[in-house]
């Protein structure tokens, strides 16, 4: 994932890494993709999210759902990242047989 965001800032891509963790500490790599959206002008951006309890986490909670990916996904030039096994799981919820490759 990291090798991931750092060719994608390489390249100035538009993209959104949605992250999700049980606690915020789990986050690898957290504050080192933040910094590198936060240097990319707009282009990357990282949308991190707690589904456990974490009394020290102020930021997003939640699972990555259909709805935090319609409300990410702003244009159709700008890339999503989330993991495969989710992306097969909402790309099925939507008709799109299990066999395509992503």
């Amino acid at each position: 994932m990291r090798t991931f965001m750092l060719e994608l800032a390489r390249q100035r891509r538009r993209a959104v890494l949605l992250y999700s963790v049980r606690a915020a500490a789990e986050a690898a790599f957290a504050a080192e993709l933040q910094a590198l959206a936060a240097g990319s002008g707009g282009a990357l951006r990282v949308v991190l999210t707690v589904t456990g309890p974490d009394p020290a986490w102020a930021g997003r909670r939640g699972r990555i759902d259909a709805a935090l990916i319609r409300e990410q996904a702003r244009s159709q030039s700008t890339m999503l990242a989330c993991c495969r096994l989710l992306a097969v799981a909402l790309l099925a919820a939507r008709g799109v047989p299990a066999s395509c490759s992503l």
